[in-house]
Formats: C-alpha cells, structure tokens, sequence
C-alpha cells in the first residue's frame, strides 16, 4: 500500500451521512452485519471512514480510528499483516476485488476473525483509496476449525486403525478402504475400488452376507456381525470378522455400508490346531476306555477262572479228603489217633467252607446272572454274615449299567468302600444309595464312623488310600468319576457316578 495525498474520494461516504439521505444510510449502515470502511492505500491502512459498527467486531469506536489514534494494520495480527497487505496490494494493482480471512486484536486482548471484502477505488490518475466491508466469522471459523480436525482425526482413525475399515456402496463396490483392509487382502486401495465385496468373499459364505445385508438395507437390524473368508489376491483364503453398519441419507435412504474387518486367521488356526488335538485327544480317550475294559475283562474272567479251579479242584480234593478221613475212622480204636483225626476232619471242613466263601467272594454268581441291583442285596447279607456290618440299600432307579464290565466295576467298588467301613470306621452300620439321572448311574456309601482327611491318608490307611485311587483311575478312564467327603470325626460320604446305557431292570432292594 501507498500513501496518497488525494482523499477526495475518501470524503464522499460521509458527506452522504450528512446529506438528505442521512437518516435512512445511518439506518442502512448501523443494521448491517458487519462495518463498513473506507481507508488510505498506505502501510497502516489509515481509516478516512468506519461506521460505528466496527466497535461490535474491534471493540474499538469508529471515532478511535478515524481520529487516526489507532490505524486498521494496527490491529490486524501481527501473523496475518504481511499476507494481508500482500493479497490487497495484488488485488489493488489488477483492479480486483479481494476477500479474505485474517485475525483481528480486539480491545479486550482476545483474536477475533474477520471477513474482509473490497476493492480499490480509482479515478483518471490513478488509485485514489480502498473501500469495503468487514464481518465477524469468528464463531463460523471457529465451527469450520472444529470440522476440519473432526476431519483430520477422522481419517487418522481411519489410515492408522488396527483394523480394516471400509466404505462399500449399496451395490457392493468398494468406495473407500484403509491400508490395514488392502494387507489384509493383498490387494492395494485403486485395485480393491475396482471390485465388489462379492468378488472377493468365498462362495460358501456369500450368500449369509448378502442376506444380512439385505436385511440392514430394509431396517429390520442395525448392524452385523460374521466370520466369513475372503480370497486374498495370491488366491490364498483368510478368515475375517466382519462388522457392518449402514449410513443413511438425511431423508432415511441408504447411502452406504462401513465395515470393520478384522484378521482372525491366527485364531482360526488355533481353533483349528485345538479340534485337531481335542479330536485325537478323545481318540485316545476311547482307546483308553476300551482298554480299561478290557483289563476289567481280563480281571474278571482271571477271577471266574480261580474260583471255577477252587470249586472243581480243591474244593473236590478237601471233600475227597474228608470222606477218606471218615472212612480212616471208623476203623480206629477210640483213642488219641481218633481224636486227633476228628480233628482233621474240623480242619478239612473249615477249608471246605472257606474255599466255597472265597469262590462266591471271587466271582458272585449273582451278579452274572442277575445283575447289579441283586447283587448289591447279596453284598448286603454276606458283609453282615462275614464281617457284621449292617448295610442298608436302597435304590430309587430301575436302570444299571448294561455292559458287564461297568457292573462289574461298580460292585467291586462298592465291596472295596464296605470293605474300608470295617477296617477303619470304627462302626458297624453303613448305607449304599443308588440313583440315575442324566444318564449316569450314580451309588453313594455312607457311614457315621471315624471319618479322615482325604488329601492325606495315613500310613494306617495306605490300603484304604490306593483303593480309593485305584477306583477313581478306573472310573475316569470310562468316563465316570469317585468323590469323597469326609472329615475326621464325621464319618464318610463316597459317590460314585458311572456312563449308564438304559436297561429294563425292575428289581429294587428293600431297605
């Protein structure tokens, strides 16, 4: 900006004020929503005239500057002034209006942005001033600041994100994909914008998609979520989680789809690598349960065999024995050689009745015949006979297990924890309990004695501590279980649960 002598110009807008038309121009010019200006073409802006509305956006009164006790650059940030006088001096010197944006010093100390329009005024010789119009935009510069950083940390959120996010229009194509969606794929941004989702998604999940889609589009859900795969650009597949949302337009019409993509191949992998080993894991499960039952097999039929060999040989050798001792009797003298002969006779008999005991306690034969439920009622009898222990059974189910071995388990079990009530309860009374619910076979054996901490067995009860262990070993392996509850001083409570394949027996045992 020059400076310049002739002002004549500069005189005539307030010489209009004062003339007939006075009234309605102050009017005019206080209703404005900005001020108006003429000023000097020099460096300081040098204001001739302002309408008193420059006080709304300076703070300053249009007398303070046309008085020249303070000049328009004066006020101007001293950031802005140079670029400011620069754009006018150009717009000047091509006879072009300018309009432009800068901060003004209010008279507070605060920045306040202002919009200044105008143009240079000339005559023959040449640029005589500057007249325009400025206006407070500080509130709408400040609105426009808070868009564009909305702006910028929107498309950092979008460039820099974890995840894949994208734009995808309603026919599918690719509008818009962040970096993180293009290694994804494999794929760069220009190549992805020239397919559809639909290009890229594997056949077998393309149809959920679109029927998902279909159902956003008409508003019966607000957002998706699936895994599908997509087809990387090396042909190889990967597994996404896929979230999408719909934009709608102002008038409720659909505009485009934002999805979120995120890699779970890794995942997917070690879901993979779990089934595998859980599958081979219940494989060897299997072979496990099968071989178990067979050892209880193979037990059990080493247990037949024995008693069968005490019944038909030993058993037949004592009786054998018996009937010659008998028969050796009758023809000896009363005497000592007698006497002591009945007395082998008392012993041959004592073997004879503990052979026929240990054969039934090797392989009861009604548990073959009859089947779990009879035999826990023999088991009650001969526990009272043999040891003196009262049993009470009781059984609320008509089912036991079908298979033998699992019976057979179970009864062994069962002998075993009566066997332990003798041995270290300290009482003569026990109970046995046995249910079935969710297709388990389920026997409880109770009893009021001693009791004992089960996380350590003493060395007194080392028997009754591998027994237990032994049955929990073999009721694992066929997929049941052994708990025991006990504490010392509160007797014991021992359940043991087993698989049960429904079977039609209808026997009960009476308490």
């Amino acid at each position: 900006m020059k400076t310049k002598s002739r002002v004549c110009v500069t005189k005539k807008l307030p010489a209009l004020v004062n003339g007939d038309h006075s009234g309605s121009l102050s009017a005019l010019l206080k209703n404005l929503p900005g001020a108006v200006y003429c000023c000097r073409d020099d460096a300081e802006a040098t204001v001739e005239f302002v309408s008193d509305t420059v006080h709304q956006i300076t703070g300053y009164a249009a007398d303070d500057l046309m008085s020249h006790r303070i000049s328009w650059m004066q006020l101007v940030h001293p950031d802005d002034r140079m670029q400011v006088m620069q754009q006018v001096a150009t717009a000047a010197s091509t006879r072009e209006p300018w309009s432009l944006e800068y901060r003004v010093r209010h008279a507070r100390g605060e920045d306040r942005w202002v919009w200044d329009r105008g143009r240079g005024v000339f005559d023959n010789q040449g640029l005589v001033c500057l007249q325009g119009f400025v206006s407070d935009v500080t509130d709408r510069h400040h609105t426009q600041e808070q868009v564009r950083r909305s702006e910028e940390r929107f498309r950092a959120t979008f460039e820099n994100a974890a995840v894949g996010i994208a734009h995808v229009g309603l026919d599918g194509r690719w509008l818009r994909v962040n970096e993180r969606l293009a290694r994804i794929v494999g794929y760069t941004s220009d190549e992805l914008r020239e397919k559809t989702f639909g290009d890229i998604t594997h056949p077998d999940d393309l149809d959920a998609d679109w029927a998902q889609v279909a159902m956003l589009i008409a508003g019966q859900i607000p957002n998706y979520s699936m895994e599908k795969r997509y087809f990387r650009k090396d042909g190889s597949t990967v597994w996404i989680n896929l979230t999408v949302a719909m934009v709608r337009k102002p008038t409720g019409e659909p505009d485009y789809f934002i999805s979120v993509v995120e890699d779970i191949e890794l995942r997917k992998q070690a879901e993979r690598a779990l089934q595998e080993r859980t599958a081979e894991a219940e494989q060897r499960a299997a072979q496990l349960r099968a071989l178990t039952a067979e050892l209880i097999s193979a037990e059990d039929l080493e247990r037949r065999r024995i008693a069968q060999l005490l019944h038909d040989h030993l058993q037949q050798l004592l009786v054998a024995a018996r009937l010659s001792a008998q028969s050796a009797e009758a023809d000896l003298p009363q005497g000592d050689t007698r006497d002591k002969l009945e007395r082998v006779k008392g012993l041959i008999d004592d073997s004879i009745r503990e052979s026929r005991s240990l054969t039934t306690e090797l392989s009861p034969s009604v548990l073959y015949n009859e089947g779990l439920v009879k035999a826990l009622a023999w088991l009650r009898r001969w526990m009272r006979e043999k040891h003196g222990l009262t049993v009470t059974v009781s059984c609320e189910t008509e089912y036991e297990p079908a298979d033998e071995q699992t019976r057979v388990l179970l009864f062994q079990s069962v002998r075993e924890l009566l066997f332990n009530v003798v041995k270290h309860a300290g009482v003569r009374e026990a109970g046995v309990s046995v249910t079935a619910d969710d297709d388990r076979l389920r026997i409880v054996v109770t009893d009021r004695g001693r009791g004992f901490d089960p996380s350590s067995v003493d060395d007194a009860a080392v028997d009754r501590g591998f027994g237990h262990f032994a049955i929990r070993e073999r009721l694992a392996m066929i997929g049941g279980h052994f708990k025991v509850r006990s504490v010392p001083g509160s007797g014991t409570h021992a359940e043991l649960a087993a698989p049960l394949q429904l079977g039609t027996s209808g026997d009960t045992v009476a308490a």
